[in-house]
This record gives C-alpha cells, sequence and structure tokens, in this order.
C-alpha cells in the first residue's frame, strides 16, 4: 500500500480505535453501562472538530420520504415475519400480549434511540466515520463494509464489558454477525438517502421492536420464543437470513438512487 493509502486510512482507523477503547474504558471506571454509548457523542465532536470532515459529509440533511417508508418498513416487516414462523412452529410461548403496554414502550424507546442514537452510535459510524472515509475518497463498498465492521466490532465490547448483554460464546458470535448486517442495512440506508437521519430512524424502529418483542442482550420481550437460539431477529438464525436478503434489496436501491442522484460511477461502485 502506497503512503497516499496509507493516509487514507489514518483518520477512520484511529477514530474506530478510539471508540473501541473508550466505550469499555467508560464502562469500566464507572460501571455505568449507559456510557458505553454515550461517550461517542463527545468523541464525535472531538474527531469531527480535529479532522476538518464537512458536516453535509457527515449526513447532516433530511431524506426522501421514500427513504423513511423503507427505514420503517424494513424492521416492522421482519419482527412481523419472524414473529409468524414462531408462531406457527409453536415457538412462542406467550398466551397473551399486552398491545398497550408494548405500543407505548415502542414509542418511548423509538424516541429515546433516535435522539440519543442520533448522538453517538449513528453519530459516529454513519455520520463521522462515514464521513472521515468518504473525504478520503473510499468507494461506497468499502465505507459499507467499513464501518459496519467497526459497528460490530464495536458491539463485541458491548457485550465482553456489560452484564446485560452478555450471552454465550455462541450465541455471541450469531449476535454479531446480526449485528454486522444490521450496519450493512443502516449504511445502505445512508447511502442510498445520503442522510444520517434516515439512517437513526432505521436504528431506533429496530431497537424499539427487537426491545419489547424480543428483548435484548440476556433478556426476553413479551414474545418469548422455546428456542431464542434462532427463532429472533437479533440474536438468532432465522434473523441472520432475513437482515441478509434486507442487505441485498436495499443494496439495488442504494445504487439506483445514487445513479439517479446523478453521482460520479467511483463512488457507487462496490470497491
Amino acid at each position: 500500500m502506497n503512503p497516499r493509502r496509507w493516509a487514507a486510512w489514518l483518520w477512520p482507523a484511529g477514530g474506530v480505535i478510539a471508540a473501541l477503547a473508550a466505550s469499555p474504558i467508560a464502562v469500566r471506571l464507572t460501571s455505568n453501562e449507559g456510557l458505553y454509548s454515550l461517550i461517542l457523542a463527545p468523541l464525535v465532536l472531538i474527531l469531527w472538530a480535529a479532522s476538518d470532515v464537512r458536516l453535509r459529509a457527515m449526513g447532516l440533511r433530511l431524506g426522501t420520504a421514500h427513504a423513511y417508508g423503507l427505514a420503517f418498513a424494513w424492521p416492522a416487516a421482519t419482527m412481523i415475519l419472524v414473529a409468524l414462523i414462531a408462531w406457527a412452529i409453536g415457538g412462542i410461548r406467550a398466551t397473551t400480549i399486552p398491545f398497550g403496554h408494548a405500543a407505548r414502550g415502542i414509542l418511548v424507546l423509538f424516541a429515546f434511540t433516535l435522539v440519543v442514537g442520533l448522538l453517538t452510535e449513528e453519530g459516529f459510524f454513519r455520520g463521522w466515520l462515514w464521513g472521515a472515509m468518504e473525504e478520503h475518497s473510499h468507494a461506497l463498498g468499502t465505507r459499507i463494509l467499513g464501518t459496519s465492521v467497526a459497528f460490530g466490532l464495536w458491539h463485541i465490547g458491548a457485550a465482553l464489558v456489560m452484564p446485560s448483554v452478555h450471552m454465550p460464546a455462541a450465541r455471541l458470535s450469531v449476535y454479531v454477525a446480526n449485528v454486522f448486517l444490521l450496519g450493512v442495512v443502516f449504511a445502505l440506508l445512508r447511502a442510498g438517502s445520503g442522510s444520517i437521519i434516515v439512517a437513526s430512524v432505521a436504528h431506533a424502529a429496530w431497537n424499539a421492536f427487537q426491545y419489547v418483542f424480543y428483548g435484548i442482550g440476556t433478556t426476553t420481550g413479551v414474545l418469548t420464543a422455546a428456542a431464542s437460539g434462532w427463532l429472533d431477529p437479533e440474536r438468532g438464525a432465522l434473523g441472520l437470513a432475513f437482515n441478509a436478503a434486507a442487505a441485498l434489496l436495499l443494496w439495488r436501491w442504494a445504487r439506483r438512487a445514487l445513479i439517479e442522484a446523478g453521482r460520479p460511477r467511483e463512488h457507487v461502485t462496490a470497491t
């Protein structure tokens, strides 16, 4: 790799290393799991100021109504399809579902995650990191892969230092693979819309549906699956299949959206 190529990776790689170190250190020092994500907010500001990434490159713009529709439709469809399959094979043990309570929980979690996620996880991975890679002329496929791998690695740290997210090694591997695919989907929504807000809406909708209906980490939601090792959108093998399919469909949408927007061909290619 020539010196120019090395320089193109200095800021992105340095920022990822800083995030992977800062989040677990913050939790270890304070025993406050909330800081795992929140520490990313000041880190984004520091990196943005130091690297001089343009605000537009960070995706601070509104997207189209169609993009927001996809951001809602994908998590909703995935959660419903997984629930229907689980119900069809007798995997759901819940006898009564508190829909009113669940709806309130979804609304609260969605609003909270949208704001906090925009400032932390989305602000870092699909915001500053994406922008830093774009500013250094990394192609679309490289940005999608790079931000998604970093997103997955960051979640490994969460599972290692946060008791509420801890899980056995076998299940952790499936979870991290799913998180990587989630990162790909969020990145594709970011690419096709040009907006970090669209990606944040998708992230918030996913978390709200997942946490209320299926749970997070070692906890379960209102839909208790008998075989939760694979009947789970985020922690199971069934989720891997649905999220991989969503990534393939959104890749085609993102490329088409970029071409229709008149982006240069080199920014649309996969490498």
